[in-house]
């Protein structure tokens, strides 16, 4: 470990003098990668570090981190945050970065050159895979430059900035500097600053991912799928359905909304993924055993499930547990995700497919893709965003957007669905433009298994 330096807590005075609010430079707050170290940060995002519990960017919660680190590093670790909760509690103004890279000696050493005043700032010291520092806010600026001298010729090193300001606590500050870190790496970023409104949401959101991992961890009985009917437009006749995850932690429903992308950020999707696909199957089994003809059961996937090494075994195990096959099955992606993908996923989307998948594009129309990318794509099915049929059919824009969206669609030779039809007269003007497939509260809600087995038995094509 690392020489470091720890004043006093008796040296108050000293650390507590009145500190301007100093604004962080909104142009500091990212210094891009070059490219050709995305395999690096790849293999920080796997990396398997007893410290962090196995995946070095699993959530943890902020007070699991706290202690498995304290674990780790010792006793200097732990008086670290004893200072920092204290100092804290005295309102001084701190910041705490972590850091993961390969030249960790070297940034201590920039860093002990830089930081002249010695009473400035708290401590810093490596050990294992991380550097850690705690520091007075007014310093970011010697600290950025500090990172800009040690990082511009080497680019495999990635660092998460907090400040205090808005937290409580030193379990807090760590977290938002946790979830600094790891979107710096997602973000291609040499550097990432999270400010107050920022760190805040990041504390919030870790929150709520370690209660998601609880509960995952007990069976993940708070989480339930709940289905909406897809039906032929032109006849009204029902032809598949949806699968959408809910979570009701202590029956307190929490948006999809707000819960999905937190599971995507912290990597519990994958699990929430498959406890979805199994429910999914289960449901079109409970379907056909009950005599309905349902075609296919919709499910949508994450890129982080499909590029997942287990995916495509683990959703073909589940299927011949239900004597179910892969073309029962309809995988939604988003457009952002085309748009986004790397070859890396798109060969997995490929791999899928040629099990039997199929594939559909959900909410065309709101990501970036190219029309390249999604005819590179074995796609069947493109789904049009709520976005497009909202003001159908009486805002003039409205229609002529969807009327070229789905000459697209047609013309690329995929079959189209539209999403989130609430009225007839949207249902009636999407099937004259020959949109074959709708989903929405015109005809159905999201239900549960039951009242969607009861649904489907009542033969219900309205409300």
């Amino acid at each position: 470990m690392e020489p470091r330096t720890v004043p006093s807590l008796t040296q108050e005075p000293a650390l507590s003098h009145s500190s301007p609010a100093t604004p962080v430079d909104k142009r500091l707050e990212a210094i891009s990668l070059p490219t050709a170290n995305r395999s690096w940060i790849a293999s920080n995002l796997r990396h398997t570090s007893p410290i962090f519990g196995g995946n070095l960017f699993r959530v943890l919660g902020s007070g699991n981190l706290r202690q498995r680190l304290a674990g780790e590093f010792g006793e200097d670790f732990a008086t670290l945050m004893r200072e920092v909760d204290f100092l804290m509690g005295k309102r001084f103004p701190l910041g705490v970065a972590l850091v993961v890279g390969e030249m960790k000696e070297s940034v201590c050493r920039q860093l002990k050159k830089n930081l002249l005043r010695q009473a400035d700032y708290i401590s810093w010291f490596v050990a294992g895979p991380v550097l850690i520092a705690a520091f007075r806010e007014g310093l970011f600026d010697e600290l950025h430059q500090a990172w800009r001298l040690v990082t511009t010729d080497n680019a495999n090193i990635a660092t998460g900035v907090a400040f205090s300001r808005g937290l409580h606590g030193a379990n807090e500050l760590l977290s938002a500097a946790h979830t600094a870190l790891h979107r710096a790496l997602l973000q291609n970023k040499r550097l990432l600053v999270l400010d107050q409104a920022e760190a805040t949401a990041a504390v919030a959101s870790q929150k709520i991912a370690t209660t998601m991992k609880q509960h995952l961890a007990s069976g993940g009985g708070s989480f339930d799928a709940y289905f909406q009917p897809q039906v032929e437009i032109g006849s009204g006749k029902p032809v598949g359905a949806e699968a959408m995850a809910r979570w009701a932690p202590d029956d307190i429903a929490i948006p999809p909304a707000q819960f999905i992308p937190i599971a995507e950020e912290y990597g519990l999707i994958g699990e929430i993924g498959q406890l979805m696909f199994a429910r999914a199957a289960h449901t079109l089994r409970s379907l056909r055993d009950s005599g309905y003809e349902v075609p296919r059961m919709a499910i949508n996937v994450s890129a982080a499930q499909c590029r997942a090494d287990d995916f495509l075994r683990t959703a073909i195990e589940i299927l011949r547990d239900e004597d179910l096959a892969p073309t029962d099955i309809e995988l939604e992606i988003s457009e952002s995700m085309v748009g986004a993908g790397s070859w890396e996923f798109l060969g997995s989307l490929a791999e899928i497919a040629a099990a039997g998948f199929h594939i559909a594009i959900d909410e065309f129309g709101t990501g970036s893709s190219s029309l390249a990318r999604i005819r590179e794509i074995s796609a069947g099915k493109i789904k049009l965003d709520r976005a497009f049929v909202t003001r159908l059919p009486d805002d003039q824009t409205a229609c002529t957007m969807c009327r070229m969206a789905l000459d697209l669609v047609h013309g690329l030779g995929k079959t189209s669905l539209a999403y989130g039809i609430e009225r007839p007269e949207q249902a009636i003007y999407l099937g004259a433009l020959g949109c074959a497939y709708g989903q929405g509260y015109y005809w159905a809600s999201p239900m549960s298994e039951s009242d969607l087995i009861d649904w489907w038995g009542q033969g219900r094509t309205t409300h």
